[in-house]
C-alpha cells in the first residue's frame, strides 16, 4: 500500500468562498479539478506535476494581432510584452495561493526572516571566504578550456607556419559571436562534457535561490540550468545568463510603487539573492559563482538611495549582504532534507514543479 504524504484537501481551513474559488480556478487552469479527499502520494504529486506543466503552457504574448486585445493595441511592442508578463505574473501569483489555500504547498511561505535569527556570526573573514574569489581559481573549467585551446593553436601554427594572429582574431570573433548569439551555448556544452562537477556546482547555487524564494512566499516562475534553456525561456533571453531562478516579490513590488518600503522586505530580497552563495558555501565551504548575484543585490539598494528615506552606501550595503548569507546560511541548515532534494532533482535537469514536489515531499 502506497504512504500518504500529501495533503487532505478539505474546506475545515478556508472559508467556503475561498476553497470553491481555488477549486475553479486550478480546474480552468488544468482542466481537471484537484483530487477533492485524501489523494494518494502519488495523485497529489502528479497534480502539483500537472499544474506547473499548464502554467509554463500559458502563451506569453498573442501570436497573431488580432488576438491582441483592445487595451494593449496602443503600446509598442515591449510595453506590450512587459504587460503580457505581468499578466502572466498574476496567474502564477494565483496559482501558488489556490495551491497553498488547498494544502498543496504547505511550505510556501512559512518561513520569515525575522524568524531565523543567524546561527552563527561571521567574522570579516568568514565573509572574505563566502564572497566569489576575485582570483583565477585554477580548477575552473573555462580556464581549463581557454589554456587547452592556446595550446591547439600554437601547435596548429608551429606546424603548419600559420601566422598567430590570425588564429588569435579569427578565434576572438568566433567566441563573441557565440556569446552575442548562442549565450555561449557551445562553450558550455564543452564544459559540461568535460567537467563533471560544473552541473553539480550550478544544481548548488541555484538551489539555494530556489529553496529560499519559496520558504520565504515568493512565486518562482521560470528555472533555467543551462544556456540551451536560457535562449529558449523570454525571462532570460537577450542576457548572458546561463542558469538562473526567476522570482518576484509582490508585497516588495508594491511597497516600491508607493515608496514605503519595509525592512522586512528588503531583508527577504537580500536574502534570496544571497541564498546561492549561501548554499556553495554550505556544500563547498567556499563560494565560486555569486559575482552576478552581488553586483544584484549592489544596484538593488543603490536604487533604494532615490526611492526611500533610506541611504545605503558601501559599508550598509556590505552589512545587508553579510546578514543575507547568515540568514540564508541558517534557513537552509533548518531545511536540509529540501535543500538537498531540490539539489539531486535540479542535476537531474528537473523543472519548477520538481523542485516543489521534493520541497513538500522531504520530511
Amino acid at each position: 500500500m502506497e504512504p500518504n504524504n500529501a495533503p487532505t484537501v478539505t474546506a475545515s481551513t478556508n472559508t467556503a468562498t475561498e476553497f470553491a474559488s481555488s477549486l475553479a480556478f486550478l480546474s480552468s487552469l488544468t482542466g481537471t479539478p484537484p483530487p477533492s479527499t485524501s489523494p494518494t502520494l502519488s495523485s497529489y504529486t502528479s497534480y502539483i506535476l500537472e499544474t506547473f506543466t499548464s502554467l509554463n503552457a500559458l502563451p506569453s504574448s498573442p501570436e497573431i494581432p488580432s488576438e491582441i486585445p483592445t487595451a494593449l493595441q496602443m503600446l509598442t511592442p515591449v510595453e506590450r510584452t512587459m504587460s503580457l508578463l505581468d499578466s502572466k505574473r498574476s496567474t502564477y501569483s494565483r496559482t501558488y495561493t489556490s495551491l497553498k489555500s488547498l494544502g498543496y504547498l504547505s511550505k510556501f511561505g512559512s518561513q520569515k526572516p525575522s524568524n531565523s535569527l543567524p546561527s552563527t556570526s561571521l567574522t570579516s573573514a568568514n565573509v572574505q571566504n563566502l564572497s566569489p574569489s576575485k582570483n583565477i581559481n585554477i580548477n575552473d573549467p573555462y580556464l581549463a578550456l581557454g589554456i587547452a585551446l592556446a595550446i591547439f593553436e600554437t601547435y596548429l601554427c608551429l606546424t603548419y607556419h600559420i601566422p598567430y594572429p590570425f588564429f588569435f582574431i579569427s578565434t576572438l570573433i568566433l567566441l563573441t559571436l557565440e556569446k552575442l548569439l548562442l549565450n555561449s551555448l557551445i562553450t558550455e556544452s564543452i564544459v559540461r562534457a568535460f567537467s563533471p562537477g560544473y552541473r553539480e556546482r550550478i544544481a548548488v547555487h541555484e538551489s539555494g535561490h530556489f529553496l529560499l524564494a519559496y520558504l520565504l512566499g515568493c512565486p518562482i516562475e521560470g528555472l533555467v540550468l543551462n544556456s540551451f534553456q536560457a535562449l529558449r525561456d523570454e525571462r532570460f533571453s537577450g542576457t548572458s545568463v546561463s542558469a538562473g531562478t526567476s522570482f518576484f516579490d509582490e508585497t516588495l513590488s508594491s511597497e516600491i510603487n508607493k515608496g514605503k518600503i519595509t525592512e522586512s522586505s528588503v531583508d527577504r530580497y537580500c536574502t534570496i539573492v544571497m541564498a546561492g552563495i549561501a548554499s556553495e558555501s554550505l556544500r563547498y565551504k567556499s563560494a565560486e559563482g555569486g559575482a552576478s548575484d552581488e553586483s544584484t543585490l549592489i544596484r538593488f539598494l543603490q536604487s533604494l538611495n532615490s526611492s526611500s528615506n533610506r541611504e545605503f552606501n558601501d559599508q550598509k550595503i556590505k552589512d545587508k549582504a553579510r546578514k543575507g548569507v547568515e540568514l540564508g546560511l541558517t534557513i537552509l541548515k533548518e531545511h536540509e532534507k529540501e535543500w538537498k532534494g531540490v539539489i539531486e532533482v535540479m542535476k537531474n535537469g528537473g523543472g519548477v514543479g520538481e523542485c516543489i514536489v521534493a520541497i513538500e515531499s522531504a520530511k
